[in-house]
């Protein structure tokens, strides 16, 4: 007997009709832990929505030293209509901080961002991801004045003008 592998499917968003309003206020969890992996040390939520329009006012995600802040709005129509701004705190490979901020607009079929990285990389963001595709199609523009990957390297190794352009397809 053969057994069959699953393929990947692309998925579809979901239509989410609600009359009511629900407003989620504060909620707060601590650590939370799968197979002995911590997923989590706090997430916290501050959100409200009523029918088909969701505001976020505060998402808040940590673990260790990784922390996102999200805040913005999402449509629970059609294509999942998204315009959410996001900062993430990330620990940089050298230096003493890096900081990510981003604007995702678009919908949750096909998902533009631009933004910015301060800190280890200072760089202009843009590209374009499909969150719902199997195969997770995305792209990547990051456009820096100059780079240096550690403190410790020669000057003479900084990257000027740097210009990468990356896609998964």
């Amino acid at each position: 007997m053969q057994q069959k592998t699953p393929s990947l499917q692309s998925f579809a968003p979901l239509t989410v009709s609600m009359f009511a309003g629900i407003r989620a206020d504060q909620i707060r969890l601590g650590e939370f832990f799968v197979n002995g992996s911590k997923i989590w040390d706090t997430v916290e939520l501050d959100a409200g929505g009523a029918g088909e329009s969701w505001l976020i006012d505060r998402a808040f995600y940590q673990l260790d030293d990784i922390q996102v802040i999200a805040s913005g709005r999402v449509q629970t129509r059609g294509d999942w209509p998204v315009n959410l701004d996001l900062s993430a705190i990330l620990p940089p490979p050298s230096g003493a901080r890096w900081k990510i901020d981003l604007a995702l607009a678009g919908s949750v079929r096909d998902l533009r961002v631009s933004g910015s990285s301060q800190g280890y990389l200072d760089a202009i963001l843009e590209g374009a991801v499909e969150p719902l595709q199997a195969d997770l199609p995305a792209s990547l523009n990051i456009r820096s004045d100059t780079f240096l990957a550690a403190p410790s390297l020669q000057p003479t190794l900084t990257l000027n003008s740097l210009k990468l352009e990356l896609s998964v397809i």
